[in-house]
């Protein structure tokens, strides 16, 4: 037997605090040496004691942990009716456990009368468990703490002279009183602390609306407390504390620092929350899974702005190539990507550290094929991770890197399963069960020492603090409904804490005590709970005087308060008017300056652009490419209406057929994943239809035409600006006018075209006076199912649907020369038009002054523009929105 002594405690949590109230007190004496006091949580005891029991005890089985076990019990529960239920096999699991803490029957002699066709269920997976461990070797935790009583009793040199217990305000399990009672048969000191009376005093219970407003109220009362007693130790309780982790982290990010709660956590927060979140939802954790589970075949636009970036990865100062070069990809690729495909588009854009580590990590992704033991595993997935720089991003702080050291644990305890595995693992079998265990491992950063601790009923106990807040002390937790073990027969479950009735009244009694008794100032609260599900407190309080409170200091991110607006400060530096490159955005920069003028100044000069949200399938904008294709593909076989006249309909079938298989191999060649086989079978089908229908209601009911240009590159010179635009087709009518037409998948009305000095479809009127001399007719090609057809105007008469003439009946009647003024007219309106909106862009007339508010609806640059600011748009923001149209 050791001379050690040795402090236990109910949790790791409450063994560190006491750790660190020991350092503090020997720095208040002045002491420059002392030897650390022995402190361990029970858990950790038995875990040493395993270490100790592998060195001395006559027994050649191996222990296993929980993870190894939970892989053996999983490996059973698959093979009967629950096939990839990690649940059912946790349950099995817990259920084992429960048995050796609370000393119950071993499943082989339960009774078969006495069982459920669960526990039925349960005894045939606990018997092959057992099996399976018997021929391995191996001994699983439960099992090995229900051998130590014996063990220690003729071990006692692995013990210390004293053991000490600490915070055990709930009562031992069986096992624990056990081991202890072999201690000290073994001649080992066990001091237990005595049982105080608790004298709840005097208090009130503070009722609340909501539980969200239960949570607010206490954290403005730790605020306020801790800034009026800065060394205090406050401490809140939240019952269902697990579940409400990210709202009780917002709510204290938002009470005490209320300008950065919105923002990423900074500067060391003043509290603590004792329980954690899954390991795999921590960043860090998150980036390596994904990172492991990319494809080099198969890479989802998703996966690409994560990995774009992570902060974690080496090449940080390329982030922002990465970035352009992902818009870019997102404004015409498919949803997934090859490998190669992505670096061609960072290759353009000169990122050679990212391109570097990408190929570097294909080379050592080839080398993992055919199946690995999970060891070889850890040792493949690390050498991924570090061919692409994982770790060597900007410095992590305390957090990341304390997430980092439980990440390389969990990769232990993953390499690990050598021992319990049969045969080894594929890449998807091994990236599968180390999602599982990342999902299993519930991870918290260690409390250095911070103020304000928020914790769970259990983590409270034992604990010490100045002024402790109680909430959701209402009726329906406290004692709260018995909770039964689904897989243990009925007769066997009267010893478990919470099994009945009585016991779940009990144990809350002793929590209510313990908790009284960590702090000399203790607040209740409950939630009143809705008019449908009313609440009221516990009846286990004292009978202190209850205080409704209906308002209480809270906060919330509302609309900024209204800017005062700065006469003149709506124009931008003007561009340089000495560049002789055209202008980059074409006839969209015209658009948008019509709409508003700040939206194409931080459009087209700040580049402030929201990338397309990317989803599987084909997109609206995808569909409308592949029809531009097959027309354009058409009609350069089919040059004018004689050559279409004169094809039958199995000649025309033919070429339809032709056309869209052409385009569909163009778009495959460019990006391997654009199409499913099924979506290539529906999109082919459709552009039959889709080009069939057109040629049979628009072009064939037409007179003579010539199709003279497809997709044809004009340069517009409009004032100050040169823009690059591409005309869809141009026709010519036997009598040598012309005809624009720029294809639209969902075509703005033909009104969108009438001169206005806010013109809002610029774009056909800018090819209209583009062509020398100018076109005698524009009209959107509408590919819409629903509406197909032409929709224009026209100098004159060309007994085309859908294309109507500049001037009224009217005017004709009196005036036979009225179309081709009034189209006269119409060219030199959009000249004007135009050119003023070239020169206000060019000038840097940046005014937020939306034409209407169907512009804003459609629009993501109101942070920007903090246009919901201004009262005149908050009163014209119910308007109804006109029908207009963005481009393809």
């Amino acid at each position: 037997m050791t001379s050690s002594s040795l402090t236990l405690t109910p949790t790791a949590r409450l063994a560190r605090r006491l750790a660190q109230n020991a350092v503090l007190e020997r720095n208040s004496e002045a002491v420059t040496a002392w030897a650390t006091p022995r402190i361990l949580s029970f858990s950790a005891w038995l875990t040493t004691l395993q270490q100790d029991w592998l060195l001395y005890a006559d027994d050649e089985r191996v222990p296993i942990n929980r993870s190894q076990s939970a892989y053996l019990w999983q490996a059973e529960v698959d093979r009967d009716v629950f096939i990839g239920r990690p649940r059912v096999a946790e349950l099995a699991q817990r259920a084992w456990q429960t048995i050796h803490d609370y000393r119950l029957p071993p499943p082989a002699r339960w009774p078969d009368a006495a069982l459920s066709e669960d526990s039925r269920q349960f005894r045939d997976w606990s018997s092959r468990f057992l099996e399976r461990c018997d021929r391995a070797g191996l001994i699983d935790e439960a099992r090995f703490a229900a051998l130590l009583p014996e063990w220690l009793a003729q071990n006692a040199h692995a013990l210390p002279a004293t053991i000490r217990l600490h915070g055990f305000d709930l009562p031992l399990t069986p096992l624990q009183e056990q081991i202890l009672d072999a201690c000290e048969q073994a001649g080992v000191q066990i001091i237990r602390p005595q049982r105080q009376e608790v004298d709840p005093g005097a208090g009130q219970v503070l009722a609340f609306p909501s539980a969200a407003a239960e949570l607010d109220a206490a954290a403005h009362w730790a605020r306020a407390l801790l800034e009026t007693r800065p060394g205090a130790q406050v401490g809140i309780v939240v019952a269902d504390l697990g579940s409400r982790v990210d709202a009780v982290d917002a709510c204290l990010r938002r009470t005490f620092s209320p300008a950065n709660a919105l923002l990423e956590a900074g500067a060391p927060e003043p509290w603590h929350i004792s329980l954690g979140k899954p390991l795999k939802d921590w960043p860090l954790v998150a980036d390596a899974l994904l990172l492991l589970h990319l494809d080099p075949r198969r890479l989802s636009q998703p996966q690409l702005l994560r990995l774009s970036t992570s902060p974690f990865l080496a090449g940080e100062q390329e982030m922002t190539v990465r970035l352009r070069a992902l818009h870019r990809l997102q404004g015409r690729a498919p949803y997934d990507v090859t490998l190669e495909e992505w670096l061609t588009e960072l290759d353009a854009d000169a990122a050679p550290q990212t391109c570097a580590a990408l190929r570097r990590w294909l080379a050592v992704r080839g080398e993992a094929t055919g199946l690995l033991w999970p060891q070889n595993w850890v040792r493949q997935l690390q050498q991924e991770l570090s061919a692409l720089g994982f770790g060597h991003g900007r410095s992590l702080d305390s957090r990341e890197y304390q997430t980092l050291m439980r990440w390389h644990q969990l990769l232990e305890s993953f390499a690990a399963l050598d021992a319990v595995l049969a045969t080894p693992l594929d890449r998807t079998r091994a990236l599968a069960e180390l999602d599982i265990q990342a999902a299993a491992a519930v991870f918290r950063e260690r409390n250095t020492g911070t103020p304000l601790e928020v914790l769970g009923i259990e983590e409270a106990l034992g604990a010490r603090f100045d002024a402790l807040w109680i909430t959701s002390f209402d009726s329906t937790r406290w004692p709260g409904p018995s909770q039964r073990d689904p897989l243990l027969p009925s007769v066997f479950q009267g010893p478990l804490p919470r099994a009945t009735a009585d016991s779940c009244l009990d144990r809350s009694r002793l929590e209510l005590d313990g908790l009284l008794a960590t702090a000399p100032m203790c607040t209740v609260s409950f939630a009143r709970g809705t008019d449908e599900a009313p609440l009221t407190r516990s009846a286990l309080l004292p009978q202190w005087p209850e205080l409704a409170v209906e308002t209480g200091p809270s906060f919330t991110i509302g609309p900024a308060t209204p800017l005062e607006p700065i006469d003149g400060d709506t124009c931008a530096p003007p561009l340089a008017t000495d560049r002789e490159h055209t202008t980059a955005g074409g006839t969209g920069i015209l658009k948008s300056q019509s709409a508003c003028p700040f939206q194409a100044f931080a459009t087209y000069r700040l580049r402030a652009l929201e990338p397309p949200l990317p989803r599987p399938g084909l997109s609206p904008a995808d569909r409308g490419i592949l029809a531009h294709g097959a027309l354009e593909a058409l009609f350069r076989r089919v040059a004018d209406s004689r050559t279409l006249a004169g094809l039958s309909t199995e000649e025309l079938e033919s070429l339809i057929e032709h056309c869209v298989q052409r385009t569909l191999d163009e778009q495959r060649t460019r990006y391997r994943w654009r199409f499913t086989a099924s979506s290539l079978a529906g999109e082919r089908r459709r552009l039959k239809q889709l080009l069939a229908r057109w040629v049979e209601t628009v072009e064939q009911p037409r007179d003579g035409f010539t199709v003279v240009a497809r997709e044809q590159s004009v340069t517009l010179s409009l004032g100050p600006l040169t823009l690059a635009g591409t005309i869809d087709r141009v026709d010519r009518n036997e009598d040598g006018s012309q005809l624009i037409i720029d294809y639209k998948s969902s075509a703005p009305a033909g009104s969108a075209l009438v001169p206005d000095p806010r013109l809002r479809e610029p774009q056909l009127p800018a090819y209209a006076l583009a062509s020398d001399p100018p076109a005698d007719a524009v009209a959107f090609g509408n590919l819409g199912i629903s509406r197909l057809g032409l929709t224009g105007y026209a100098r004159s008469g060309w007994g085309i649907k859908g294309i109507a003439l500049t001037a009224t009946k009217s005017e004709l009647k009196a005036d036979p020369q009225a179309a081709e003024q009034r189209w006269q007219q119409w060219l030199d309106s959009w000249r004007t038009q135009l050119a003023a909106l070239a020169a206000d862009f060019a000038a840097g007339q940046a005014a937020v002054t939306p034409r209407d508010a169907a512009v804003c609806s459609r629009c993501t640059l109101t942070p920007l523009c903090r246009i919901r600011e201004h009262t005149r748009f908050a009163a014209d923001e119910d308007a109804s929105p006109l029908d207009e149209s963005s481009d393809d």
